[in-house]
């Protein structure tokens, strides 16, 4: 009984949270001043409290991401991390010695069980989804915001899920299309619940991927190498109405950006899997 009760007091309060942070976001799109640079200077100051820390977050988010939905945008605002012990825990004291003493740190947004080989100066640190990790909780989240705000990451990768772009979806018997173009980037009109949680979710941490990149850039006042991948735009073999990340307007923020398009067949995967990588390396 106390347990049930526990999880109906942390499920309200996640709502009262999202309802919170829905409502910060319709008062500050009415009166927004000043531009991203400064909101990005006030979130360095360590001595800011968490609900101005998060108001100012959302300053910055609604300036970088005018034309993303607010029910997206409330899910990039970092809350405060709960203690977690154990294997699920996200960089535990010996990482962060290594984070600190390394000259060069290099994030991996969705580590599988592969590692990088690095130099004795450079530290890895992978956000491992078969420990637990999860790019969606504040635990994991905030962390990587700290080291990006330090100006500690030198490097980024992702490869985030796909599964809501495939352009498999509407063919034959199999599920149906939930993402369109342009104004259904975000998800079609009419997705029932487990379709919008799904969809969401997805674009969530592809928001997350690109807000973590322009602030680690935006703290070093360098370049910082950053390789996503996803797969190939339809548009470009198959199917012209299919929907593809490599469509979001989101990508004007980046004109630094490299795009490159191939097929990872001819690199030796076993199906012919066309791809396509943003990246800010010139190499081709």
């Amino acid at each position: 009984m106390n347990v049930a009760m526990d999880l109906l007091e942390e499920l309200e309060r996640s709502r009262t949270t999202a309802m919170v942070r829905r409502l910060q976001m319709t008062l500050l799109r009415a009166d927004m001043e000043g531009d991203m640079d400064t909101h990005l200077k006030a979130l360095k100051n360590d001595s800011l409290d968490p609900v101005d820390y998060q108001l100012i977050f959302i300053k910055f988010l609604v300036k970088f991401f005018p034309d993303v939905p607010d029910r997206l945008l409330q899910r990039l605002v970092p809350g405060c991390p709960t203690v977690v012990e154990g294997e699920k825990k996200f960089m535990n004291r010996k990482q962060r010695k290594a984070v600190q003493k390394a000259e060069k740190v290099a994030v991996n947004l969705f580590s599988g069980a592969q590692r990088w080989t690095l130099s004795d100066n450079e530290h890895a640190v992978s956000v491992e989804k078969e420990k637990g990790q999860d790019l969606h909780s504040d635990e994991v989240w905030k962390p990587l915001l700290d080291l990006a705000f330090q100006g500690r990451i030198h490097a980024l990768t992702a490869g985030p899920p796909c599964r809501t772009f495939s352009r498999l979806r509407g063919e034959g018997p199999g599920p149906r299309r939930v993402r369109g173009q342009g104004e259904d980037r975000f998800g079609i009109a009419d997705l029932n619940k487990h379709e919008q949680w799904m969809v969401d979710g997805d674009s969530v941490l592809i928001l997350k991927t690109l807000v973590l990149y322009q602030i680690a850039s935006w703290s070093r006042g360098r370049g910082v190498f950053f390789v996503m991948e996803h797969p190939e735009d339809p548009a470009h073999f198959a199917d012209k109405t299919a929907p593809s990340v490599w469509q979001w307007k989101e990508w004007e923020m980046f004109p630094e950006m490299h795009f490159v398009g191939f097929d990872q067949g001819a690199c030796g995967h076993e199906l012919v899997k066309p791809t396509r990588v943003a990246t800010t390396s010139e190499r081709r």
